[in-house]
């Protein structure tokens, strides 16, 4: 494919870095000449230097023989305009734009506003909603950092394991023995900076970072095989009253009547939180780095701390310090995850990488048709979800024919009503559904591999 980005931020370079290896033609734009140059040292990319929805800036990158246009700019009025002009003067058949002011995508708006004949938007990534929905998700299951439903009976999720996990040491192969009744597939362990797809013979060490594909139904049963104990608390404080800080709320008081909800921010006013809406929740003015606000938010009684402001500098310093006066979980955003593993080795419980939630929406809105993305692990591994058809060249090959050691691991076989978690002595066949986690090394030779019948 052909593919236009919009942006060369910490998103749009992780979108091109997914996307530079399978044997796609990437442009990226941004008027920042320096970071172009550096992102060009880097990726396998053409920069090109303007301002993004300018229709010269748009020729200039190649948008006339573009396949795909993604917007991913920090402004959402650039990004729409972006898509407009692909559009109208270019005829791009794919435009994805990220747009974070959510007043464009209030419920009360969004289905009118982007309509085909308003505005030429295929796809809208708003990271405030996915972040707020995730975070949300996590605090039902203490310990985990990230919980994604690949679909109705298959669950992802990020999780820490513990120094006094009973799995530490362990092989994998020898886990399943352990288990056997929490059958489980590990896609991938992120280790100092390195992410890898494990083999059976790979060893958890203590704070590794597991990404793990489970039953729906077990999630709470592996969490307590991991070491987690704890259950979802009731009393929660929010620092951070902007766009995910809100939808973060609103995502939380759904979860229970009885839940008590501080929200902490320095320029959030009382007549923003709707009663209607925030029925449980609690303005804080101020500083969450400020001691004495913590203590006004009764932070001594929290059960969970969650940090969502703009900077990741007060996140992880907020969290710390909600924990050393008591918090028994604090969760911290970060935009910038290079040194997650230095943060949660601070005592951290769990960080929320904002960009690798936005990347992941945006491979998901590319690969839909035979293949699909169903979440980006860290820069280094997808997580692809295959529907097999009598096309597909896979048909007649075993697992293990499929599998490649530290590239390609079959996490989950779907067929008719089973699910086979890290299954073993399989033949695939039509009509199968097939969940991979794939080195993106390796994801342009699984695309031809599936979407391609050899004669």
């Amino acid at each position: 494919m052909n593919i236009v980005i919009l942006g060369a931020g910490n998103v749009g370079v992780g979108i091109a870095n997914h996307l530079a290896s399978s044997e796609n033609d990437i442009t990226i734009v941004d008027s920042d000449r320096r970071r172009l140059n550096m992102i060009g040292n880097i990726l396998d990319v053409r920069p090109v230097i303007g301002f993004a929805s300018h229709p010269s800036t748009l020729e200039k990158a190649g948008a006339a023989d573009a396949d795909v246009l993604i917007a991913v700019t920090n402004i959402d009025e650039i990004n729409l305009v972006a898509c407009e002009v692909a559009h109208s003067l270019f005829g791009i058949e794919t435009k994805i734009a990220r747009v974070r002011q959510q007043d464009y995508v209030a419920e009360k708006y969004r289905l009118a506003l982007f309509q085909p004949q308003n505005l030429s938007v295929d796809y809208i990534i708003s990271p405030e909603i996915e972040i707020a929905q995730s975070i949300s998700k996590s605090t039902q299951v203490y310990g985990t950092s990230d919980v994604v439903d690949l679909d109705e009976r298959v669950r992802l999720v990020k999780v820490r394991c513990p120094d006094a996990s009973p799995i530490v040491n362990v092989p994998l192969r020898i886990f399943t023995n352990l288990y056997p009744h929490l059958p489980i597939s590990i896609a991938a362990i992120q280790r100092a900076e390195q992410t890898i797809i494990p083999s059976m013979d790979d060893v958890i060490l203590a704070n590794d970072q597991l990404s793990i594909l489970l039953n729906a139904s077990q999630v709470r049963d592996v969490m307590t095989a991991l070491g987690y104990t704890e259950q979802f608390r009731r009393r929660v404080a929010i620092a951070g009253g902007g766009g995910i800080g809100l939808a973060l709320a609103k995502e939380i008081e759904q979860l229970s009547a009885d839940i008590q909800l501080k929200i902490i921010d320095n320029n959030l006013s009382e007549s923003e939180l709707d009663p209607r809406v925030f029925a449980h929740a609690e303005l804080i003015k101020g500083n969450p780095l400020n001691e004495d606000i913590l203590f006004e938010a009764g932070i001594h009684d929290c059960d969970t701390f969650i940090s969502v402001t703009p900077d990741d500098n007060i996140n992880v310093v907020a969290t710390l310090l909600a924990k050393y006066h008591g918090v028994k979980r604090g969760i911290s955003l970060l935009n910038n995850a290079r040194n997650s593993q230095f943060v949660l080795s601070l005592g951290i419980d769990s960080i929320v990488n904002q960009n690798a939630i936005t990347v992941s929406s945006v491979l998901r809105s590319i690969r839909q048709h035979k293949i699909r993305s169903l979440y980006a692990i860290d820069g280094e591994v997808e997580i692809l979800g295959i529907h097999v058809n009598a096309s597909s060249n896979i048909i007649g090959l075993s697992i293990d024919d499929i599998s490649i050691s530290h590239r390609v691991l079959v996490a989950v076989l779907k067929r008719g009503d089973e699910v086979y978690l890290s299954p073993r002595n399989f033949t695939i066949s039509v009509d199968d559904y097939v969940i991979l986690a794939v080195n993106k090394a390796v994801i342009h030779k699984i695309e031809k591999l599936v979407t391609v019948k050899f004669a």
